[in-house]
């Protein structure tokens, strides 16, 4: 798993995107959009519809190609090939469908792509799972985010949405470097299950991981995150501390482009 306690410093700039546009033949979604994320906190990514949000971080986490532009991540400037690249230069993404696999459980889940094989000579020669061990490091990971699942054996599918949810940040968290991103990663929750997702949101900034988060629930966000960055018309019109900002000033800049 990631080490996060070394390397990474409290507000470090671990992801940068400079003057990124993305044109679709003559439709422009990404106009020069800039974005900085920094270790430690957690950025809100908000804007109406059609913004440019998802556009920007699919761009960022390697799921489309920019038209042009830079992504600098932590100093250093990158061409970001595919979602697999990106993983290696420690950026996660967390979408909204959350690719677990809902038969595997939670073990297998984190692990999946990285298992743990046997030290041993039958190990070794029958890929053999070493289960004991994955599931002592689950355990101790999700400790350290604060989600506590009655079960680690069950198929994932037999926990609640938040539970999966919270799950999804986890293994994300468990294998990012640098800057972890998620698209409305509360949708359709209760408020006891979305408690669980910030949370664990949360513990994953005081890793001194960048979290990046695209949300329709501003007031929420105002509570939840560090910073509010604003998109409109396919550029970051805005860069505010969440605690120098009101849902009055974020909305009217969301819709007029002006402070109110």
């Amino acid at each position: 798993m990631a080490e996060h306690s070394t390397g990474i410093s409290k507000g470090e700039v671990v992801i940068e995107a400079v003057d990124i546009v993305k044109n679709y033949g003559h439709l422009q979604a990404l106009k020069g959009a800039s974005l900085k994320v920094y270790a430690g906190e957690i950025t809100a990514l908000l804007g109406d519809n059609g913004a440019g949000k998802s556009t920007l971080t699919n761009i960022i986490c390697g799921a489309l190609p920019k038209t042009s532009g830079r992504i600098i991540c932590r100093g250093k400037e990158i061409e970001v090939q595919s979602i697999q690249h990106a993983a290696r230069l420690g950026i996660q993404m967390v979408y909204q469908d959350l690719a677990l696999a809902p038969d595997l459980n939670v073990p297998n889940n984190i692990f999946l792509g990285r298992e743990i094989i046997k030290d041993s000579i039958f190990g070794r020669l029958f890929k053999l799972l070493d289960m004991k061990k994955m599931t002592e490091i689950s355990k101790n990971h999700l400790a350290e985010l604060g989600i506590g699942l009655k079960s680690l054996s069950v198929p994932v599918k037999s926990l609640s949405g938040g539970e999966r949810q919270a799950l999804a940040v986890a293994k994300a968290v468990a294998w990012c470097e640098s800057v972890l991103i998620m698209d409305e990663p509360t949708a359709a929750l209760g408020a006891r299950q979305q408690a669980l997702v910030y949370s664990t949101m949360r513990a994953a900034a005081q890793k001194n991981l960048g979290v990046l988060v695209i949300s329709h629930d501003i007031p929420k966000m105002l509570e939840v995150a560090d910073r509010i960055c604003i998109m409109r018309q396919g550029v970051v019109i805005a860069d505010l501390m969440a605690s120098e900002t009101n849902l009055q000033a974020v909305l009217s800049l969301m819709l007029t482009g002006r402070a109110a």
